[in-house]
């Protein structure tokens, strides 16, 4: 399982530039094995950073996904995150603790997550999915 941060959500759905195409076709491999769980997190963070349009457009697919709501939990797990990592914004100490909560990696374009203690994913040659 990969926890696609919404970072790379957005990159994929709105760049045209040549430079997103490795993310999109690493999200691409990742939705073609069905190794994407969704949580709210990354849902606001979509949503909040893309127009109504695209939005609506996008949001039947993200619903289809496996999804893992933030927990009580998470909230106390992210705390200690921020306290420990200068710099860490809301919503990437609670990416970071669902994933941690989830045991799955992170997909994400933020370099904060280099200071976590998250397994990220980085897709492998040509995109392709690497499993755990």
């Amino acid at each position: 399982m990969v926890l696609v941060d919404s970072t790379v959500w957005i990159e994929a759905l709105t760049s045209q530039e040549p430079e997103a195409w490795p993310t999109r076709i690493g999200l691409d491999a990742l939705l073609a094995v069905d190794a994407v769980v969704f949580c709210d997190v990354v849902n606001w963070g979509i949503a909040s950073r893309i127009s109504v349009r695209d939005y609506d457009r996008v949001a039947p697919h993200l619903a289809a996904l496996p999804f893992y709501p933030c927990e009580y939990g998470d909230w106390a797990v992210a705390g200690q995150l921020a306290r420990d990592t200068p710099q860490l914004h809301l919503e990437d100490a609670l990416v970071a603790a669902i994933s941690l909560g989830l045991q799955c990696r992170v997909f994400s374009m933020s370099p904060i997550f280099s200071n976590l203690p998250v397994h990220r994913y980085e897709p492998g040659e040509g995109g392709r999915f690497i499993p755990q």
